[in-house]
């Protein structure tokens, strides 16, 4: 995660999205006026939720490295490049990821021995999208014995406003006020 974090603002906006495992939109939308440090915790609204409910989620380490390498606010945005805007171009940041990807899937096959120049790059990495990030963590966390039912509970959390809990919405307790430390390459929750 830590090399591809020194790629503004694409690299920190790509790290906090694999280490939060929200939608890219809504990663995209953080902004610091969101953020509880003191307790790790990050309000999302209930207007970039797809379920429209307000959603607290854990700040874990990944994330937390994400928002000591970025300039300090007290408001805005942390992924922009106006300063206005959120983060876009997702399909050029995606493009350029995949090339590196690419690149770094031809260097191990030469170092195993495999001739792979005869493979075109949509060979050598097959079709993926953003959205695959979450489903992956998410299936990861499962695996892990983290999330002990569904993945959809982990982030249908709602924050509260006197509105009723939907019958699959996790207990806030195990995931906020424990902490989910989840990390790329954990070993346990």
């Amino acid at each position: 995660m830590q090399r591809i974090a020194h790629h503004v603002p694409f690299g920190q906006y790509l790290s906090a999205l694999v280490g939060s495992l929200q939608r890219r939109e809504i990663v995209a939308h953080m902004d610091w006026r969101h953020l509880n440090r003191g307790r790790d915790q990050w309000s999302i609204a209930d207007a970039l939720m797809k379920n429209k409910l307000d959603h607290e989620a854990p700040i874990n380490r990944e994330v937390a490295d994400v928002l000591d390498i970025l300039p300090r606010k007290s408001a805005g945005l942390l992924f922009t490049t106006t300063g206005v805007t959120a983060v876009s171009g997702f399909s050029k940041a995606k493009a350029a990821l995949d090339r590196r990807m690419v690149a770094i899937l031809r260097t191990r096959a030469l170092k195993r021995g495999e001739d792979i120049s005869d493979l075109n790059d949509q060979q050598v990495l097959s079709g993926w999208r953003m959205h695959d990030l979450r489903r992956t963590g998410a299936t990861i966390l499962q695996a892990m014995g983290c999330l002990s039912r569904s993945p959809r509970k982990f982030w249908l959390t709602q924050a509260g406003r006197g509105k009723a809990l939907p019958v699959f919405t996790i207990n806030t307790d195990i995931y906020l006020r424990r902490g989910l430390r989840w990390s790329y390459g954990a070993s346990s929750c």
